[in-house]
């Protein structure tokens, strides 16, 4: 019967080869991830879609990697496979405001435009001041008809970030269907005193188009 020293000294021993086995694995997926960031780079969304997968095989609760996986599989028009990348790295990471932000995006291009509010609002509750996530529920709303949620998201754009293009472009968006026109000029003349020229052109077609 071994001693109770001997005993200690071979668990002490198990943990230390666990624990390099666990650094094995590690290194290996992060290699694997990083191969899979450089192949996305370059455009090889396929190739790097399965570089992904290699990274999650070996490390499931490797967060950022299901989150990547996400965004290629978006790239190569697969949204529904996307969206349960972006789920996997959100029940990984309850926190990940970013993967909030793409999942709700994915819904909305889906014209599941109710879902997407429901999953911008709790990227919000992670961060109030995303101008990302604000001008998407503003979109969001806007494709619902609900002015004046969309109203609402796109002012505290402004507030944050007052020379934001698409949060100027989304309240004129919005004037134009309440038949506002002074209201939607006026945001053509902040566009283009911000320099957004381009932006501000297709604005005034539109506007001329509708009025």
């Amino acid at each position: 019967m071994l001693g109770p020293k001997i005993l200690e000294k071979f668990r002490w021993q198990s943990a230390r080869s666990d624990d390099a086995s666990q650094v094995i694995i590690d290194q290996d997926a992060q290699a694997h991830y990083e191969k899979a960031m450089n192949l996305a780079e370059l455009g090889f969304h396929t190739q790097a879609r399965e570089e992904f997968k290699q990274a999650i095989a070996r490390k499931y609760n490797f967060a950022e990697a299901h989150f990547e996986l996400g965004r290629t599989l978006r790239k190569l028009r697969l949204p529904d496979k996307a969206i349960r990348a972006y789920q996997g790295a959100i029940r990984i990471r309850p926190d990940y405001c970013e993967a909030f932000n793409e999942l709700g995006v994915i819904y909305d291009c889906k014209g599941n435009f109710l879902e997407a509010i429901k999953v911008y609002m709790r990227a919000l509750r992670l961060q109030s001041n995303s101008i990302e996530v604000l001008n998407n529920l503003g979109v969001a709303y806007f494709n619902i008809g609900s002015y004046p949620e969309a109203m609402k998201a796109f002012n505290q754009v402004v507030q944050l970030k007052p020379d934001d293009a698409q949060a100027h472009f989304g309240l004129a968006q919005v004037h134009i269907d309440l038949k506002d026109k002074e209201s939607a000029l006026k945001e053509h003349e902040t566009l283009s005193t911000l320099g957004h020229t381009e932006l501000a052109s297709r604005l005034l077609d539109q506007i001329h188009r509708q009025f």
